[in-house]
């Protein structure tokens, strides 16, 4: 049964590897098409990456980084496009409104994942 289980740690360890690599590299190909300009949205990201878009959809968080950096993306691009009227003042606004919810959203997210990992650690840490 301890054999079961040290193999288990093992596969959970190496997974977790995996997965803290493949996020990593999301973020990478995020900046480096933020920085080129280039459209952002969740194939493009993946192809950069080199991950599959499957593993983007199944991570919270970088899908809502995702999301605001294609949003930011497009409110440059109109901003730098048109000359400022009123109307196009509103939605950029709203856009920015959009951006801060999301922020606290995805801040809020990422407190919690601490909190939990933080409470993982404690956990293994006092059942060694």
């Amino acid at each position: 049964m301890l054999a079961r289980e040290v193999r288990l740690a093992n596969l959970q360890a190496a997974n977790a590897k995996k997965t803290a690599a493949a996020r990593e590299a999301v973020s990478r190909a995020l900046d480096e098409l933020t920085l080129a300009s280039a459209a952002i949205n969740i194939k493009a990201v993946a192809e950069a990456a080199g991950v599959s878009r499957g593993f983007i959809y199944s991570q919270t968080e970088l899908r809502a980084q995702i999301t605001i950096a294609s949003k930011r993306a497009k409110s440059k691009m109109r901003a730098t496009s048109t000359t400022p009227h009123e109307a196009s003042l509103t939605s950029r606004l709203e856009a920015a409104l959009d951006t801060i919810k999301e922020l606290k959203l995805e801040n809020r997210h990422l407190k919690q994942r601490i909190e939990n990992l933080t409470a993982q650690l404690l956990d293994q840490t006092m059942n060694k």
